[in-house]
């Protein structure tokens, strides 16, 4: 079991490399996470660090973090961000619940 693990990850290593040098095979999917600035965000919304963070169910030291560059924003609260960006509406049902 653990060795079919490692051969996925070998081989997962390996197309991430053939991709790099543009040689990687048909049928693998490459996905770019664009980074978002968090503070623009954040006063684009006019929220509070800790408001901004209660919308994003995150802490408010994260969101602090983010900001000050002293840790990078994952993906999936990237996305997150985008929505909230798009659907703005969306922060005052949050803030309301």
């Amino acid at each position: 079991m653990a060795s079919d693990r490692f051969a996925d990850l070998v081989e997962s290593v390996e197309w991430m490399v053939a991709h790099k040098s543009g040689k990687a095979p048909a049928g693998g999917k490459v996905s770019r996470v664009e980074p978002v600035d968090v503070k623009a965000l954040r006063h684009k919304l006019g929220l509070s660090q800790a408001k901004f963070a209660k919308v994003i169910n995150v802490s408010g030291d994260t969101v602090k973090n983010w900001e000050q560059g002293h840790r990078s924003v994952p993906g999936p609260a990237i996305r997150l961000m985008s929505i909230v960006e798009r659907h703005p509406e969306i922060v005052a049902e949050e803030l309301s619940a």
